[in-house]
């Protein structure tokens, strides 16, 4: 039961990742983690422009630990909220709301 649900967890995972891989979602966990990470010495971004996104995919997981394979997959499939509101953002950051906003909508 246990081993069926890991197996599944993994092909959607890997689905997932696929996906993000061939329509270039720089923000997705593979970029920032994974090929951002091999490209970083080579301007060219060699790695990402020869690699075919299945094997930079399972080069990924490859290098997962268990822990972090679950929490890559509960943020990509269960992402939450910031426990923030604007005021405690405000105090952290000392930005005010209406520049946050701007940001946030440049991410979007």
């Amino acid at each position: 039961m246990q081993q069926e649900k890991v197996s599944d967890m993994f092909l959607r995972l890997y689905d997932r990742l696929v996906e993000d891989v061939e329509n270039a979602r720089r923000k997705a966990p593979i970029f920032n983690d994974h090929i951002d990470v091999m490209d970083t010495p080579d301007m060219e971004k060699t790695y990402f422009k020869s690699t075919p996104p299945e094997i930079m995919v399972v080069d990924y997981l490859a290098g997962m630990t268990d822990d972090y394979f679950i929490n890559t997959y509960v943020e990509l499939f269960f992402p939450r909220q910031l426990p923030f509101s604007f005021r405690q953002l405000e105090r952290l950051t000392g930005l005010p709301r209406e520049r946050m906003i701007e940001l946030l909508r440049k991410e979007v």
